[in-house]
């Protein structure tokens, strides 16, 4: 079989990608390294942003604490990256910009 996206990693962001990107009519192939559940992911440890690292590579990495809240919304903006080219929802809120100008 040939598949439109290959998601590797099926975390919080991989499977909010995988579940949207067939919405949207691709084909997907998930792939998961460890079993289900694991904590060996990047939703442990430093937050992560979604980030457009190649013009056919996209890449979103897992959110820690409050930051699961957002794992649908970054799967759709990850899935309008690969399937469109941009996203239809603003990306600011996942900008390291966010922080500056902010003093601890």
């Amino acid at each position: 079989m040939k598949y439109d996206v290959i998601v590797a990693g099926l975390g919080g962001m991989g499977s909010a990608a995988a579940h949207q990107l067939p919405r949207r009519g691709s084909r997907v192939l998930g792939l998961e390294k460890y079993t289900l559940a694991h904590d060996h992911g990047s939703s442990h440890g430093r937050p992560r942003i979604i980030r457009q690292a190649y013009p056919q590579v996209a890449i979103a990495a897992g959110f820690s604490g409050h930051g699961y809240k957002f794992a649908s919304v970054a799967g759709e903006v990850l899935a309008d990256f690969v399937s469109e080219g941009c996203a239809r929802h603003s990306t600011g809120l996942f900008s390291p910009a966010r922080f500056s100008g902010v003093s601890g």
